[in-house]
């Protein structure tokens, strides 16, 4: 599993599964074969954000900061809710454990012009990507920076779903392949799509191939599995349309 073609990841995001009880087998309710849309620019090549860019992510940021269905709170459930008085399970003082180790290395990552910033990373034999809402950065583990901070959206080109960088990213190293895998969701226009990225190499500042996934539903909090086989998505959302 040294090298994947495109033609093998064109069919890593295949099946939407119903859960059912964990003692009832399942199976694939749809099983699709995705569709190799290209392949990116080097990392190390696309355009670094600028000060000012980042100021009108920001702004776009605060603009999201309040939820107008929250103004009213509603506790429907608080006069039977538990415990009654003070929390039994609140721990008031640290435990009696010895002290951690101190890092190895600690160094400046990125800012994120978004709240909640929903950064996430992964290490591989030789670099660090680290990924915010709407931005990545690529550093060596010295700490280094050789690539970016881009915004994400520029890794897909103009695969459908790419033009509003919604953000909610994740990467992850699949060391079992030696490729980085590059996910982030799009959810301002209609339908919904799941972004990602794989490396054409174990190089995470070299190229990508770019695949666009539609989903049913909103893919909020996106997480991943990485398997021999594939890819394993999990989202939240109101439906069981929710395993792919």
């Amino acid at each position: 599993m040294k090298r994947l073609l495109p033609s093998v990841l064109g069919i890593l995001f295949l099946w939407t599964i119903t859960v059912h009880a964990q003692n009832i087998p399942t199976s694939p309710a749809i099983i699709q074969t995705g569709k190799f849309l290209g392949v990116s620019k080097p990392l190390r090549d696309l355009p670094i954000l600028s000060h000012e860019e980042f100021l009108k992510l920001e702004k776009k940021g605060r603009n999201k900061e309040l939820n107008e269905g929250l103004k009213k709170r509603y506790y429907p459930y608080a006069a039977t809710a538990l415990p009654k008085g003070a929390d039994p399970a609140w721990q008031h003082e640290m435990g009696k454990n010895t002290q951690p180790k101190a890092p190895l290395i600690n160094f400046e990552g990125q800012a994120s012009p978004f709240y909640p910033p929903d950064c996430n990373g992964a290490c591989g034999p030789n670099h660090y990507i680290q990924m915010v809402n709407c931005t990545y950065a690529i550093y060596s583990k010295s700490g280094a920076l050789l690539a970016g901070p881009t915004q994400i959206n520029q890794i897909f080109g103009s695969v459908s779903g790419s033009g509003y960088n919604d953000g909610d990213p994740i990467v992850l190293y699949d060391e079992q392949a030696d490729r980085w895998l590059i996910t982030e969701f799009s959810i301002s226009g209609n339908p919904d799509y799941i972004l990602m990225a794989i490396s054409t190499t174990g190089d995470p500042t070299g190229t990508y191939y770019q695949y666009s996934f539609i989903l049913p539903t909103t893919p909020d909090y996106p997480k991943f599995g990485v398997w021999q086989d594939g890819y394993y998505l999990g989202v939240n959302n109101g439906t069981k349309n929710d395993i792919f």
